[in-house]
């Protein structure tokens, strides 16, 4: 994330825009600091756009990952409720066999 202070202009917009594609909120805090400290509007707008798709792109996944997280609850809550049904329904038959 250093080459959004590169000495060449283009190379340091370059690395603002490439930050901003990759979408990784690993690059906030950089851009950020791109964002505050630069002077320069180009380089502030390039910031901004990269921080909104990345923030972006994070909204997006978040109800994913929680609906991933509430299918992974509901499966394991399933497995438990199978062992405790078989555990019944093994007890239920020794009963029944045990009355013939």
């Amino acid at each position: 994330m250093g080459l959004t202070r590169d000495r060449n202009i283009r190379t340091s917009l370059g690395a603002i825009e490439g930050l901003g594609e990759l979408g990784s909120p690993k690059a906030i805090p950089a851009l950020e600091k791109v964002y505050k400290g630069e002077i320069l509007s180009s380089f502030k707008k390039r910031a901004r756009r990269a921080l909104r798709k990345i923030r972006q792109a994070q909204a997006e996944r978040t109800p994913a990952l929680e609906r991933q997280k509430a299918l992974d609850a509901l499966e394991e809550e399933t497995g438990e409720l199978r062992q405790r049904l078989a555990s019944l329904e093994a007890k239920v038959n020794r009963a029944t066999k045990s009355r013939k």
